[in-house]
């Protein structure tokens, strides 16, 4: 029963899209190929938080800030949204 109602709400939305121009695409519950946050995150934690055992959470948010920066200040976030296929 479920199923068929967001099935519905679904049509409905996509319905109400149409007329903006826009697409409506369902995506699986979880994908992580789909999603360019995943990627950043994997990057952080394969560089700023690699191999570290952090104290509380102001050094690891000193660790992510520090990755944040270092991404933002490259190519990677353009990287990141390719692979996902969100490229333009």
């Amino acid at each position: 029963m479920v199923r068929a109602e967001v099935e519905q709400k679904l049509t409905q939305l996509g319905f109400a899209t149409r007329g903006l121009g826009m697409e409506l695409e369902t995506l699986p519950g979880y994908s992580p190929d789909l999603n360019p946050v995943e990627d950043l995150w994997s990057n952080i934690k394969g560089q700023e938080l690699a191999n570290r055992c952090v104290a509380g959470l102001g050094e690891a948010e000193a660790g992510v800030s520090s990755g944040m920066d270092r991404v933002r200040q490259s190519m990677l976030p353009f990287s990141f949204l390719h692979h996902a296929g969100l490229f333009f």
